[in-house]
């Protein structure tokens, strides 16, 4: 295993955790998708992934981003593989939105993003017309098939930009840590009506209940995670893009889950 330390220096780390040798690596400053300033430097590497933190608003991702093409296959479910069915993941489904309830009531448009077809219908059950959209065909059929009343698309981040100016409210959970943040805005704006509410849950770069050594978080998953915020950083990109930071929600372990408004 391959691990870099933030003094950029590569380690050779064997299994048992002796170091085998140091290798000095250099590591140029690079532009920060977020902010835009040209203050990134090397923060960490595992194996093949490098990883960059911007000095100015903290903003850690892979040097170089993977493509488009890599990373729709990090949704891909093995045929016949659906989300399974459990009274406690619907249970956690409905107290989430319902907590949500005032952004969507009155049948506003609401689009769940790749979370599970239990938010789409979670978000119906509270009084939203509700959307939801996955690219694996199976979860798109399972939820047809047991939630009639919801509506539901097979979709790819490409292809759905068609429901231009359609939602008024966005669920996004554990999305945007694996998407290039720009074009994911991007697209977040596209399909967003003005005064659109977007809901985003990812996992808190600066909590205090993060480990010092980031390899020992487990949410620090480099296959799966090419992106990592904190509340500083995410407020910057979205307004960057005209929404506005509304409110932050509670988490009890590493998350950060907040509230944005389009506001152009």
């Amino acid at each position: 295993t391959y691990a870099y330390t933030a003094s950029k220096r590569l380690y050779v780390i064997l299994t048992h955790g002796e170091c085998l040798k140091l290798i000095v690596t250099e590591f140029l400053e690079s532009k920060c998708s977020v902010c835009k300033l040209q203050k990134a430097q090397h923060y960490v590497r595992v194996d093949e992934w490098q990883y960059a933190q911007c000095s100015d608003c903290q903003f850690v991702f892979t040097h170089p981003h993977p493509d488009q093409a890599y990373l729709n296959t990090l949704y891909e479910v093995p045929e016949g593989v659906t989300i399974g069915q459990s009274s406690s993941r619907k249970r956690r489904a409905f107290m989430r939105t319902f907590s949500l309830r005032k952004y969507v009531k009155g049948g506003k448009k609401a689009l769940d993003w790749m979370s599970a077809e239990f938010i789409v219908e979670s978000l119906r059950q509270v009084g939203a017309d509700s959307y939801g959209f996955d690219i694996n065909p199976n979860s798109i059929a399972f939820a047809k098939s047991n939630y009639p009343k919801s509506k539901f698309y097979l979709n790819s981040y490409d292809t759905i930009s068609e429901f231009s100016d359609f939602f008024d409210f966005i669920y996004s959970s554990e999305v945007i840590e694996s998407e290039l943040a720009g074009a994911y805005l991007e697209l977040i704006k596209k399909v967003s009506r003005p005064d659109a509410y977007v809901y985003v849950t990812t996992s808190d770069f600066s909590s205090d209940k993060r480990p010092a050594n980031i390899l020992e978080w487990g949410e620090f998953a480099p296959t799966e995670h090419i992106q990592f915020f904190s509340e500083k950083n995410l407020i910057i990109l979205f307004d960057r893009y005209g929404f506005k930071f509304v409110k932050r929600f509670k988490d009890k372990k590493t998350g950060l889950k907040a509230l944005f408004q389009r506001v152009d």
